[in-house]
């Protein structure tokens, strides 16, 4: 029997703490970018290889930079 399971990881990344910390739009296009190969080549004897894969990556940006913090995965539709 196969049994199919989904895990959903959420996050977000502050405007204010980005400038004070040097966050940079580039250092978000990096983190983007290593989340599709993230599970590559990462087996093990309890996770064989090809099990687990990063099916799909939602990203969004804020048009207005001060928005408050909401939690937004509430009006996504799965």
């Amino acid at each position: 029997m196969l049994i199919l399971e989904s895990m959903f990881f959420y996050g977000s990344i502050n405007t204010q703490l980005a400038e004070k910390t040097g966050f940079t739009n580039e250092d978000a296009e990096m983190m983007k970018n290593a989340l599709v190969p993230l599970i590559e080549n990462d087996a093990s004897a309890a996770r064989p290889e090809g099990i687990i894969e990063v099916h799909r990556v939602c990203w969004w940006d804020h048009i207005v930079q001060n928005l408050v913090n909401t939690p937004l995965q509430k009006y996504i539709v799965y």
